[in-house]
């Protein structure tokens, strides 16, 4: 590689890597405008991806406790390797699941697993897989509401 192309691949990567900034950052700005807000009584997932590449997504819950989602692999282990979006495939399956899993979670009585599982095929189709991948992104508990009643199953 001649020294020409090795500053084209630099800038290209530094410009991947400020866009990457700019989404993360874009995020964070988001979850602070929900978390003040004083209809902030749902679950707001955060896809993002940490240095060393690894995808992690992270659930705040109404009370604003913060933490990595489980990956539910007691319900369906599609993807031992984690979280990933995109494409169709394991990680994203795995995701899809997961997300349903925590939404379909209430105190007043267990997970629908069953329901979760019957779900996430089309949800990781519809919702997971048409997410970019590579980039972060941001989702809540109202938007799942959304698609569920779109698809006639809220």
């Amino acid at each position: 590689m001649n020294e020409r192309e090795l500053k084209r691949q630099l800038d290209l990567l530094f410009e991947r890597v400020r866009d990457l900034q700019q989404s993360q950052s874009d995020l964070a700005d988001r979850v602070h405008e929900l978390e003040c807000s004083e209809d902030f009584k749902t679950s707001y997932f955060e896809g993002v991806i940490e240095a060393g590449d690894n995808w992690q997504v992270y659930v705040t819950d109404p009370d604003g406790e913060r933490r990595l989602l489980r990956p539910r692999f007691d319900i369906v282990n599609h993807s031992p390797d984690g979280f990933s979006w995109g494409y169709v495939g394991s990680g994203p399956s795995q995701l899809a699941i997961a997300m349903l899993a925590h939404h379909f979670w209430t105190d007043d009585e267990p997970p629908n697993n069953q329901r979760a599982v019957a779900l996430a095929g089309r949800f990781m189709n519809e919702r997971i897989a048409v997410l970019k991948q590579g980039q972060g992104w941001a989702c809540t508990s109202v938007d799942i509401d959304d698609w569920l009643t779109d698809i006639g199953e809220l």
